[in-house]
This record gives structure tokens, C-alpha cells and sequence, in this order.
């Protein structure tokens, strides 16, 4: 294997030079013996072996160099081939250098067609390429969403196309050599199209399963709330006491069923935001006003704490906003000890506000706060101390701070309590673009 190997490194155009200068060299030493005296001629051939060992070993360091290349070279190309997702690489002036079989089935064109050539924004004129090009020139695409920001790469962006029906996430990788010039990129493009019509009827499936369940829910929870108010005649105590729990049970399913609703409208991009300039102050303080009941009840203290020079009105979702702070609030009472207590501080940290809601109660295993905004995850301790739940409300929390352009974190000492923190912008250009919609 080595010998066969080092047969080949002689065979390559960089042991040109060694093949050139060994003849004449030679034959050089055979004059200088035979004309000059054999001392002379032994110093020419120790000189002549010297140059050829030098020559020899560059060139053998050349050819095992270039031969590298060729083999890494040959990998790269057979990696690429056997991508599953399509593989476009390109030059800095986007003449097209790999074109993988993959790339082929999606955009329905030949290698040959397009390698070694210069893409240019006039291929978009063309049926056959207009999608190759926009994805090559994301400014000519009729929808893109990126997912990193700025020019920090890998870029990464979901492009959606109406003719062909198309739905892609292509990833953008700049090639540097070692000196940090640019030698090219790579775009790796999946096909994620399949995958959004299955969640599309999924998520429709949910949102005709949730509305068909939520209706008679609704009707039977008004039943039980006439019967328990006494708007059929009087009830007993222990009947009152089976019709409130009835009521819980109904309004427990009924929450799933908006959780449902909500989740599915999120994920098909149906979860619609109305922005408006709101009292957030008044908001929180009204809903604890109606908490009033369930923390007196269970000897926990509930206070705000608002910002020590006021709040001004927020633009905001004020129906989605409170979603957030019934989910967090909720979970600070239902999980909190007794004679605890739940604080709610707003702190101005221009350019947005902090929102913290602590509690102190069971708190949350460490291993376990990386999925807490997971879909239907449930601490495994929560689940030992209240066994229903959909484990939907923090993935809607999220979606809804997120989507007012805020962040959300949590932390949390098993036994000693949970905080939770998020923000929301005090200036509303901070909201992201799509969700400027207001009334």
C-alpha cells in the first residue's frame, strides 16, 4: 500500500522538477569526474546528491500536498453527493462549483446545466430557475423568514413558495481559506414542505377538535353555573358541593381545549395579535383583584410591586398579555406552599420593561428547566403534586412574549421557589415587523 502510493506521488506533475534536474545533473557529475580531478569530482557528486535530495524532498512534500487536496477534494464531493438535502455551492461571484443529486430532484434541473456558470439575477426570468435563483439572491424571493441576524454565518432562513408549492429552510456557510479570504459558499437546502402540510392538518384536526369540544363545554359550565347561583331554585349544600365540583371539572377541560386552540393557532400562524396602547398597571391589578378568593383561601399573600416612577401605557396585546400573566400567576399559586407568598415587580430597563413573578414554592428540578417551554412538558415534581395539566401554558407564555418582540427565563431552586422573568419594549418599534398591526 505504501509503495503503491509513493509510485503514485512520482507519477504527479510536482516531481517534474526532480525528473528535469536528475539527467542533466548527472551527466554533469560524469564531465566533472572525467575532466576535472577526482577530488573535484567527488565534490560535485556530494553537491549534485545534495541538490537532488533538496529538489527531492520538495517536490515528494508538493505531490503528497496536492495529493491530500485531491483525496479531501474527492470526500467533499462524495459527501455532498450523498447529502439527502440539497447542496449548492458557489464561488464569491456565484459561479456554481457542486450541484448535488439532491438539488437535481428539487429544483428539476441537470448538473451540467448549471455548473461552471455565473448565476445571475436574470435567471429569475426563467421558469426553469427562477426558484434556484431566489434562493441564490434572497431578495428576489416572494417570502423569506430569517432565522439569525445580521451577516453572522451560518444564515439561516425559511423561504415559502406559492408556484411550485415549496416551504424550505436553507442554510448559508461561508468557506474561508486560512488567511480569512472568502473562497465560496455552501447553501444546504431542506425540503421542509411534507412536514408543514402534516402539521397543517394536524393542527387543524386540533383547532376543529378544540372548537367542537369547547362549545358544549361552554353550554354545560353555564348550566352549572345557574344551578349553583340558584337560577333554577334552591339547591342543598351537598348538592351545591357536587355541582361545584362539576363546575371545576368543566372548566379544567375547557381550559385544555383553549390550550389546544391556542397552540394550534400558533403553530399554523393563526394566533392573531391586535396592539393597542394599554394600562398595563391596571391591567395586573385587576387580575388580582379576582385572585383575591383563591390566595385568601389558601393564607398566600399576592402583592405588585410596580416601577418607582410609574408605567406609562404600553402597546400591547392587552387579551394576549393577560394569557401570559393567568399562566404565570396561576402555576405561582397552584404550586406555592402554605403562607406563601407571590410577588409580581415591574423594573424599567430601557428599552424594555422586566416583569418578574416569584413565588415561593416547590420550585423546579435543575435538570429540568432547559424544557420547561417545551410543548406538554411537565416537572416531574409537578406532576406528583397535581397530576392534570396539558403542559401547554409556558409554550403559549413564550409564543406570545416572543411574538411582542420580548424574551422569557426562568429560574429555580427545588423546595425554595421559582421566578420567573420576562420583558416587553417600552418603545414599539421594537415589535417585530409582522406583528405591527394595531387597531
Amino acid at each position: 500500500m505504501v509503495k503503491n502510493k509513493f509510485i503514485v506521488y512520482l507519477s504527479l506533475p510536482e516531481m517534474q522538477l526532480f525528473w528535469i534536474i536528475l539527467v542533466p545533473l548527472l551527466v554533469l557529475i560524469g564531465i566533472n569526474f572525467y575532466f576535472l580531478s577526482y577530488q573535484w569530482g567527488i565534490i560535485s557528486l556530494i553537491i549534485g546528491i545534495l541538490v537532488l535530495v533538496i529538489v527531492f524532498f520538495v517536490s515528494i512534500k508538493a505531490a503528497k500536498t496536492r495529493l491530500n487536496l485531491i483525496s479531501e477534494r474527492n470526500q467533499t464531493k462524495s459527501i455532498i453527493t450523498s447529502f439527502t438535502d440539497a447542496v449548492v455551492a458557489y464561488e464569491e461571484d456565484f459561479k456554481i462549483t457542486a450541484f448535488n443529486r439532491a438539488a437535481e430532484e428539487l429544483f428539476n434541473i441537470k448538473q451540467e446545466e448549471v455548473l461552471g456558470k455565473i448565476a445571475s439575477p436574470d435567471w429569475a426570468k426563467s421558469s426553469r430557475t427562477q426558484v434556484l435563483t431566489q434562493i441564490l439572491f434572497p431578495s428576489l424571493a416572494p417570502s423569506v423568514a430569517w432565522r439569525t441576524d445580521g451577516d453572522t454565518y451560518p444564515r439561516v432562513a425559511d423561504f415559502s413558495f406559492l408556484e411550485p408549492r415549496l416551504e424550505l429552510t436553507v442554510t448559508t456557510v461561508r468557506i474561508l481559506n486560512p488567511t480569512g479570504k472568502i473562497l465560496g459558499f455552501f447553501k444546504i437546502i431542506h425540503d421542509r414542505t411534507r412536514e408543514e402540510e402534516l402539521l397543517g392538518a394536524k393542527s387543524e384536526f386540533l383547532t376543529v377538535a378544540a372548537h367542537q369540544i369547547r362549545t358544549p363545554l361552554s353550554a354545560i359550565k353555564w348550566t352549572f353555573e345557574s344551578v349553583v347561583n340558584g337560577d333554577f331554585g334552591p339547591v342543598t349544600d351537598s348538592q351545591k358541593e357536587a355541582l361545584q365540583n362539576g363546575l371545576a371539572a368543566t372548566e379544567k377541560v375547557l381550559k385544555m381545549a383553549n390550550d389546544l386552540l391556542d397552540t394550534s393557532n400558533i403553530e399554523s400562524g393563526k394566533f392573531g395579535y391586535e396592539f393597542v396602547q394599554t394600562d398595563l398597571l391596571g391591567l395586573i391589578s385587576k387580575m388580582i383583584d379576582g385572585y383575591l378568593p383563591t390566595v385568601q383561601r389558601h393564607n398566600i399573600k399576592i402583592y405588585l410591586e410596580p416601577p418607582v416612577d410609574g408605567l406609562e401605557p404600553l402597546k400591547l396585546d392587552p387579551l394576549r398579555i393577560k394569557i401570559v400573566f393567568q399562566n404565570l400567576i396561576e402555576n405561582a399559586i397552584r404550586y406555592n406552599v402554605e403562607n406563601g407568598e407571590v410577588a409580581i415587580r415591574l423594573v424599567k430597563k430601557p428599552p424594555y420593561l422586566e416583569v418578574t413573578i416569584q413565588d415561593t414554592g416547590i420550585g423546579i428540578p435543575k435538570e429540568e428547566l432547559s424544557k420547561l417551554f417545551v410543548k406538554f412538558f411537565r416537572a416531574s415534581n409537578v406532576v406528583k403534586y397535581e397530576t392534570e395539566g396539558t403542559g401547554l401554558g409556558l409554550y403559549i407564555t413564550k409564543n406570545i412574549v416572543e411574538a411582542h418582540g420580548g424574551k422569557i427565563w426562568v429560574e429555580s431552586v427545588e423546595n425554595r421557589g421559582t421566578t420567573f422573568h420576562f420583558t416587553l419594549p417600552l418603545d414599539e418599534k421594537f415589535i417585530p415587523q409582522r406583528m405591527r398591526i394595531s387597531a
